[in-house]
């Protein structure tokens, strides 16, 4: 039996999605708000969010991984997603899988890290055309549907429009980390149409950030040991302006304890168990984002 301790370099809001095309071919176009570490993996699916104890991703829908390319991504970089029949198109990294059931007639993404069954949410974004927004109680019943997930009703980490077929912001691309993430989500900086003929290609032109950007993490692979052993293992985060970083960690296992001291942080873990897979989170903050 062995106990295993995973990191992911993104945090909640550090993407948006930024366009979508439910008419053929299916698509989605995502803005990075946070430097992308090389080879880091992102996981996106239609299926909708049903709130529980835990929440889950309902299964019978799409899923397609994106790796981060060799090089990574710069904060503000944008990432488009083409989903032809059967098949997904990416203009950078690489993608496994496809998306290309977008419905029409309204559907949701979800962006998020980690296991389905366990996953460290991102971002949702939701276009549902039976339900104007989220589903506010209960069971999200249709494949169609979502609920907010509870880990992401912070501003800038969900998305909620009007049932139309394809949209995509279109509003300025210049300014802070803080000011485009809020401009992101205002619809009225959005172009929407139901014709996907029209709407032509999704718009791949990255942000200019000013100001500066979050701090980076260095990746973490996965840890695995035996029940009952000791867990170490050092986070660092590596400043891109020379601003103070904070390291902030999440979700830590009964029993383990963290010293971070501003831009490295050191996990140990004596005597780790019960046996399961534990799903760290570490944050890294300056001025500019996290």
């Amino acid at each position: 039996l062995a106990a295993a301790a995973t990191a992911h370099a993104l945090a909640p809001g550090d993407l948006s999605i930024i366009g979508f095309r439910a008419d053929a071919n299916d698509g989605m176009a995502v803005a990075f708000w946070a430097n992308v570490p090389p080879g880091e993996v992102i996981h996106f699916t239609d299926g909708g969010w049903s709130n529980g104890a835990p929440g889950e991703i309902r299964g019978g829908e799409n899923f397609a991984s994106w790796t981060a390319p060799g090089g990574g991504l710069p904060a503000g970089s944008v990432v488009v997603f083409q989903f032809p029949s059967g098949s997904g198109i990416v203009d950078a990294g690489s993608l496994v899988g496809q998306l290309d059931g977008l419905s029409a007639s309204g559907d949701q993404i979800l962006a998020y890290q980690g296991p389905s069954n366990a996953p460290s949410l991102l971002f949702v974004f939701d276009m549902n055309g039976a339900n104007t927004g989220f589903e506010a109680a209960g069971t999200a019943i249709d494949p169609n549907q979502s609920m907010l997930p509870t880990d992401l009703t912070a501003t800038g980490h969900h998305l909620a429009v009007s049932h139309i077929d394809n949209g995509q912001y279109t509003g300025p691309r210049t300014g802070s980390v803080a000011a485009l993430r809020l401009a992101v989500l205002d619809t009225n900086l959005w172009t929407f149409n139901n014709d996907g003929a029209l709407f032509g290609n999704l718009d791949s032109t990255d942000f200019t950030l000013a100001g500066g950007a979050p701090p980076a993490l260095t990746p973490l692979s996965p840890v695995t040991a035996a029940v009952g052993s000791t867990i170490g293992f050092l986070v660092t985060a590596t400043p891109t302006d020379g601003d103070p970083v904070t390291l902030t960690p999440s979700n830590l296992p009964a029993g383990a304890v963290s010293g971070a001291t501003n831009e490295i942080d050191a996990f140990l873990w004596t005597h780790a168990g019960p046996a399961n897979v534990y799903n760290l989170s570490f944050y890294a903050t300056d001025q500019h984002g996290t």
